[in-house]
């Protein structure tokens, strides 16, 4: 306000962010408590502050009528959001193929909050974009807030063994202060590599037999994994599996030989 006479009209009352405290006999105390963000147009750049006057009257019991009037004058700086450091910030991750995992740690170091305020992340939106745009996948990338032992928030996780998650992530991270009413975005980006088909290097021949003739054939080296992962094999036998209720009367299946 340019009156300080006019100090009621204040918008947020000023009693909603200070405290008087007159306990201790002689002394008054006045505590300032989180202040709204700066409202007044005409301060220059716009919003960068604003003040607050208080009114203080005093007075003892033989002069009622006389107070004494004190102006107490508040300026309050707009709150700037913390924003990252040029040049620190990686907001690239290395690619992970499915099955495998990834650790990804962000220092707190890489940010600077103007008033030195403590700063606050928000990486819960964890997403494929491509592909499959918005599927969720807080359930394996993981965040580990460390800020008062290693002073990193680490995204982590293991793909899941399903190429549904290969694809295109986009991590949110909303950076804000410990005031919480401005905020900066950060978008971590990571490629889910597809895992390839296995390779067939050899298929059997066809074989005819007459029953109850015994038979038997070893299949080897016949497919590979190109990532060198472990998978089984299964046999069918006109479409459907095997089983050893089904087939074990006439037919033995070891896909460990």
């Amino acid at each position: 306000m340019d009156n300080p006479d006019d100090w009621v009209a204040i918008s947020p009352q000023p009693s909603a962010f200070f405290l008087v405290n007159t306990a201790v006999e002689g002394d008054l105390a006045i505590t300032f408590k989180k202040p709204p963000q700066p409202i007044n147009p005409l301060s220059v750049p716009v919003n960068t502050f604003e003040y607050h006057y208080i009114r203080l009257l005093m007075w003892d019991f033989y002069n009622v009528g006389t107070e004494t009037k004190k102006i107490i004058v508040m300026k309050v700086n707009k709150n700037t959001a913390p924003d990252a450091l040029p040049g620190l910030l990686v907001k690239t991750i290395p690619d992970v193929k499915v099955t495998y995992g990834f650790t990804f740690p962000v220092s707190y170091k890489s940010f600077k909050d103007v008033e030195g305020d403590e700063i606050v992340f928000d990486c819960s939106k964890r997403e494929q974009i491509a592909p499959t745009a918005g599927l969720d996948a807080t359930s394996w990338v993981k965040v580990t807030d460390l800020k008062q032992t290693g002073g990193t928030i680490t995204l982590s996780g293991t793909v899941p063994p399903n190429n549904i998650w290969a694809g295109d992530y986009q991590f949110t991270c909303i950076v804000k202060d410990i005031w919480l009413d401005l905020q900066t975005v950060h978008v971590f980006t990571m490629k889910v590599i597809k895992k390839p088909d296995l390779v067939t290097t050899a298929v059997p021949p066809g074989q005819t037999r007459r029953l109850p003739e015994g038979y038997s054939v070893t299949i080897s080296s016949m497919s590979y994994c190109p990532w060198d992962l472990p998978y089984s094999k299964k046999l069918y036998v006109n479409g459907t599996a095997w089983t050893d209720a089904a087939f074990g009367k006439w037919m033995v299946w070891d896909e460990d030989t």
